[in-house]
């Protein structure tokens, strides 16, 4: 009838059932009654006297390291039990044990599975020893292992398959290491790896180019890493030399060097902007190429590593930029000192006195209270004579000529030093009555045998551009002035010497 088929189905499930749980029950530990102590082996070692504590399994720290073994009765399968022992890895366990994770379990249960070799196992016929850290589990090897997971056989693969070791050093030593990011201190070293997949190092020391390297795992072994760093070399500065050669002209007091110098420099602040370009392509040609992509890198990590790579090499392209433009800035500099030092060994501006005794009253005209004055002087530098025609302003012609013995003046002139030798050239004249300047209504004309004409003209061309300036009685020399006249004579341009005509 259809009941007793119904009866018939729920029995043979339940069958099937305690059977499962049964069949699931013997894959787990239910107790753990151990001898009182274990021996260690090759991969834990004892902390207490030699031996291997006996621990509780409801009470595994993590940190610490943990054997669980299996005691087995060759004749009563009832008489099986486990300890479990606490003692400390060893750096052979490091390396030779294999380490597995069970997911989505509490560490109790993880604790109380049985592990086999094989899939296809009896329960009783799981491994001998396993090791615990209160996170994962350790077997020797690295192959899979097995256990029951919700009645089922799961494979579990090792989370990593052994250790392995680098030994690195780099060319000069002391270069700072560091492995996926990470710092591992200076070469040289030994680093202990715990993966399979290739790292990636990076070396840095001052004064060298960073050097990023993708290393080689040798599984379980020891691999070694040598990179020699490339020095930094940074773009050379032609200031450097020009401005040692500045140096020993001035000492020397080398006009001619100084203005060949000038144009050297201003030649050099011309065509700096291609040169200093191509010296950069030059310096950047040493900087170390970024690695190929890694047999086991992805396209991602590669991407990364590159922009890495990119940007310290676009910190290094920026750095000798800024060399460049120090070079520009200097080369700036020296041309503003060869100029102010040129000018001023070509011009020497020079202040010669005017006494009364050289200075003659002429023509009077009382309507414009005006008089011409002649002036003829001469000292150790130059003879020369002036004629001009002075505005009296408050003066008549009694107090003037009273007074002529407090009528002075001062010569403006400079010497210029050109290819020829120092040529005098006038500059102005400014006359005073006592110590007031006397202004200058209609000026005649210089004659000297020693200034050259072109030159004077040039001078007097200048002349309205100091009318701004104005000059004590008895001037020996004023800064103040000097300084204005330089920045004035800047663009003077030195005349062609003079070449006199052979004589036939």
């Amino acid at each position: 009838s259809l009941t007793m088929k119904r009866l018939f189905a729920i029995a043979t499930f339940i069958f099937i059932a305690l059977a499962s749980s049964a069949f699931a029950q013997g894959f787990t530990i239910s107790k753990f009654e151990g001898e009182a102590v274990g021996a260690p082996d090759d991969y834990i070692a004892a902390e207490f006297n030699d031996e291997l504590k006996k621990a509780n399994p409801n009470a595994i720290q993590d940190g610490r390291f943990y054997a669980r073994q299996k005691f087995e009765d060759p004749f009563d399968d009832a008489a099986t039990n486990y300890g479990i022992y606490e003692g400390k890895i060893t750096p052979l366990g490091k390396a030779k044990l294999g380490k597995f994770a069970v997911a989505d379990k509490p560490y109790s249960d993880v604790l109380k599975m049985k592990y086999y070799s094989s899939k296809s196992v009896k329960p009783d016929e799981d491994i001998d020893r396993v090791y615990f850290d209160g996170k994962f589990v350790y077997v020797e090897g690295s192959s899979s292992i097995f256990a029951n997971i919700d009645g089922s056989m799961t494979e579990l693969k090792p989370t990593i398959v052994k250790v392995s070791y680098f030994n690195i050093s780099s060319t000069p030593s002391g270069a700072d290491v560091s492995m996926n990011g990470e710092s591992k201190g200076r070469a040289p070293t030994k680093i202990t790896y715990s993966n399979t997949k290739s790292p990636v190092f990076k070396f840095s020391k001052s004064g060298y180019y960073s050097k990023i390297v993708v290393a080689k795992v040798q599984v379980g072994g020891t691999a070694n890493v040598n990179v020699t760093l490339n020095e930094k070399k940074d773009i050379e500065n032609p200031v450097s030399p020009l401005r040692v050669k500045f140096n020993d002209l001035t000492m020397k007091k080398d006009n001619k060097g100084l203005m060949a110098l000038r144009k050297t420099v201003s030649a050099k602040q011309a065509s700096w902007s291609s040169e200093s370009q191509s010296a950069i392509d030059k310096v950047m040609a040493n900087y170390p190429l970024n690695d190929d992509q890694g047999s086991d890198e992805t396209a991602d990590e590669f991407t990364s590593r590159t922009d890495a790579w990119q940007s310290d090499r676009d910190a290094e392209q920026a750095r000798q930029q800024a060399i460049a433009d120090k070079v520009t800035a200097d080369l700036n500099a020296l041309l503003s000192e060869l100029g102010a030092s040129s000018d001023a060994a070509s011009f020497a501006l020079k202040h010669v006195y005017i006494p009364s005794t050289s200075i003659s009253l002429g023509r009077f005209i009382k309507a414009k209270k005006q008089f011409e004055v002649n002036i003829k002087h001469s000292d150790s530098d130059l003879s020369f004579t002036y004629k001009a025609t002075l505005e009296m302003g408050s003066s008549d012609q009694p107090a003037l000529v009273r007074d002529k013995d407090k009528l002075q003046g001062v010569l403006k002139t400079w010497d210029l030093a050109t290819s020829s030798g120092k040529t005098p050239a006038f500059h102005g004249i400014s006359l005073f009555l006592d110590n007031t300047q006397l202004v200058e209504v209609g000026t005649g004309s210089y004659k000297s045998t020693d200034a050259d004409p072109a030159i004077t003209a040039k001078g007097a061309e200048f002349e309205t551009k100091y009318s701004n300036l104005s000059y004590s009685a008895r001037s020996s020399f004023d800064d103040a002035d000097q300084s204005k006249t330089k920045s004035l004579l800047i663009s003077f341009s030195e005349p062609a010497p003079v070449v006199e005509a052979p004589i036939e």
